[in-house]
């Protein structure tokens, strides 16, 4: 399991290239050949809960 927070949000026309291209290649599908309707949430991850145990995780307690 993964907390995080938004960092922001831009739309398919403001969007960098090199995060819509990353986006692109890892999910198989570019939303700016659809238009402006799509928008990039920018993630940044706070804590990553791993393992079988649920007490083991890093990052804020």
């Amino acid at each position: 399991m993964i907390d995080a927070e938004l960092a922001t949000t831009v739309t398919a026309a403001e969007v960098p290239s090199e995060l819509a291209e990353a986006y692109g290649r890892q999910a198989g599908w570019d939303p700016r050949m659809e238009g402006d309707r799509h928008r990039y949430f920018v993630l940044v991850p706070d804590r990553i809960q791993f393992g079988v145990r649920p007490t083991r995780s890093l990052g804020a307690p």
